[in-house]
């Protein structure tokens, strides 16, 4: 089957490229708050539709399995976790970049996914608790990405982890559906 670019960026990108916000009003900020609240949740919904028969499966041609991407995103979010408490506790923070398909290739990433979901389970009501907290000046700390050469917002920060949690739910949807093949 070949699939043209445009579906293959539809199958990468299944609810759009991230796009980082200059600044989030108040309301947005709730918004984002309680969908990182959820994420714990609908990752808890997905769990039933995969067995270890089909956490192999992929949500596109080369691409981590379901499996890799559950591990993937207790990883991420735990970085995402110490990068917050960073830029909120350190002048001019600098975050540590990691390589996230070298990550994928360690031997925790083939085990069961129950305690990657538990991670999450544990971090987001955390998170969720400092970003309720934050006065405006907290909003606008910010930490600089080596890899990225760019200097983020804690509220961007906010915004990049929503966008990839749900970003990696959908991916997992793919890969559901994907079953038997």
């Amino acid at each position: 089957m070949n699939i043209s670019e445009v579906d293959l960026e539809q199958l990468k990108y299944p609810i759009g490229r991230y796009v980082r916000p200059d600044s989030l009003s108040s309301s947005e900020r709730d918004f984002m708050i309680s969908e990182l609240e959820a994420l714990p949740a609908k990752l808890q919904d997905l769990v039933p539709l995969f067995g270890d028969s089909n956490l192999s499966n992929t949500y596109r041609p080369d691409s981590w399995t379901a499996r890799q991407v559950f591990h993937h995103l207790a990883d991420s979010h735990i970085n995402s976790f110490i990068r917050l408490k960073l830029t909120l506790t350190e002048e001019n923070a600098e975050v540590k970049p990691y390589d996230e398909n070298a990550w994928a290739l360690l031997p925790d990433y083939s085990d069961p996914i129950e305690p990657a979901v538990q991670i999450v389970s544990s971090i987001h009501p955390i998170m969720a608790r400092i970003y309720k907290s934050l006065n405006e000046d907290q909003w606008k700390r910010q930490y600089f990405h080596p890899a990225y050469k760019t200097h983020n917002t804690v509220e961007q920060l906010l915004a990049l982890y929503v966008w990839h949690g749900n970003h990696h739910l959908a991916h997992l949807k793919l890969a559901a559906g994907n079953a038997g093949k």
